[in-house]
């Protein structure tokens, strides 16, 4: 219902259909919803002013990450729960110098986020005051880098091209070690595997130990020592693996199975059998590869010669009896079963 004004000709609309007030003056008509947007911006820009200022107070450089968007390449350096709990973010991250906002950055929990950051993983931290506004678009980012991974973990696929690529930089196991260390995280479990291929090694052994975590590849029967990963990049590292393979991610204190297919170029594909087993520092993970590509075992391969090979293949050629194949894991059994399988496996 309408209600006029005599003193100004002005006729006022109190509420339309849709119950949202608005007003009509004269010829003109100014939508309230409008004006709310106007006032929120007014509020954010406020909150950041407040910042600023408290900022300036307590003798810390003020950042608005409005302005200065987060880098989702280095936001994982702190998980989202610790982030949330203790109100901070990594912004950015260059040459082992860490920018990190806070909405308290004098508090106990953002200093103790400092000492680990710089005392055990070798960051030099800047400690910068966020508004509560922004730090909350902030955290979104941990949603979308959640997003893109999970897009990214229903196919692992190493490339004939990218393999011949990383084969070609590998030498030995030091260069692999030097390798693992420039990586980002999301790409690691990559190198990892693509190193195991390359070195031929039958399984992947990830170990965590007080302060960081082992990485061991059996080559040959016999466990070698690769590279020490920090523990930090264990948890992007061991979510990934679970995805992979099926597994249960909030499952930490019970064993665990599952597989997964590595695509290693048109023709091969790698299956990979994977074990987590719970420890004492965290979660022991073994990584067994197996190709799939059978066709090419041959005897003559296997590395035997002389009256090893022939008694061999005579004794595949009986028609009863039993061949006892014994070793060691990662020594070769059921490469040899398969090579023998290969031989006897013919229209003859």
């Amino acid at each position: 219902m309408q209600q006029n004004n005599s003193s100004t000709g002005e006729t006022v609309e109190p509420e339309d259909k849709n119950n949202n007030k608005a007003v009509y003056h004269k010829d003109r008509y100014v939508d309230l919803s409008g004006t709310k947007r106007k006032i929120a911006k007014m509020k954010i820009a406020s909150e950041e002013e407040n910042t600023a200022t408290y900022a300036k107070s307590i003798g810390v450089p003020y950042l608005d990450l409005n302005i200065f968007p987060v880098t989702s390449k280095y936001i994982n350096l702190i998980t989202e729960e610790v982030a949330i709990k203790n109100n901070v973010v990594v912004v950015h991250a260059i040459d082992r110098e860490v920018m990190l906002g806070s909405l308290e950055p004098t508090s106990s929990g953002v200093r103790e986020i400092k000492d680990r950051l710089e005392s055990k993983e070798g960051y030099k931290v800047r400690l910068f005051a966020v508004s509560q506004v922004s730090l909350r678009r902030a955290w979104e980012v941990y949603k979308k880098n959640t997003l893109v991974e999970s897009l990214d973990y229903m196919r692992m696929q190493l490339t004939g091209g990218s393999l011949s690529e990383f084969e070609s930089e590998l030498k030995d196991l030091i260069d692999l070690g030097n390798r693992i260390d420039e990586v980002p995280t999301t790409k690691l479990l990559n190198i990892i595997v693509a190193g195991a291929i390359k070195l031929e090694a039958s399984d992947i052994h990830l170990e965590p130990e007080r302060d960081e975590i082992k990485l061991r590849y059996r080559i040959d029967g016999v466990l070698h020592e690769v590279v020490k990963i920090p523990s930090s990049v264990y948890p992007h590292i061991m979510s990934r693996v679970k995805i992979l393979s099926k597994m249960m991610l909030n499952v930490y204190d019970v064993a665990q199975d599952g597989r997964f297919s590595i695509k290693l170029d048109d023709k091969n594909t790698m299956d990979v059998r994977v074990s987590v087993l719970p420890g004492n520092y965290g979660e022991n993970v073994v990584l067994r590869l197996l190709n799939q590509d059978i066709s090419s075992l041959t005897l003559d391969k296997l590395g035997l010669t002389g009256k090893n090979l022939q008694w061999l293949i005579q004794g595949s050629e009986k028609r009863q009896g039993m061949i006892i194949n014994s070793g060691p894991t990662g020594s070769g059994k059921t490469t040899t079963l398969y090579s023998l399988i290969n031989r006897v496996n013919s229209e003859e």
